[in-house]
């Protein structure tokens, strides 16, 4: 598989630390779109979150996430 093949697969990234946040910047330039999963709520992701939702990232945050 190459990069290029992610482009049309369902990708989930579990937590939005410093790793994912990073991967999810290298996703967005290779113009590929991913959901993330995390505990946190949007105010406690903060910057994070505002940065990947501009980008169309999609979010499934809160407890129940």
């Amino acid at each position: 598989m190459e990069l290029k093949d992610l482009r049309n697969k369902n990708i989930c990234l579990l937590g939005l630390g410093l790793e994912n946040f990073s991967l999810a910047q290298y996703l967005v330039k290779q113009g590929i779109k991913a959901t993330v999963l995390d505990k946190r709520v949007p105010k406690e992701l903060g910057d994070r979150y505002k940065k990947l939702k501009a980008a169309a990232f999609n979010f499934l945050c809160g407890p129940s996430y």
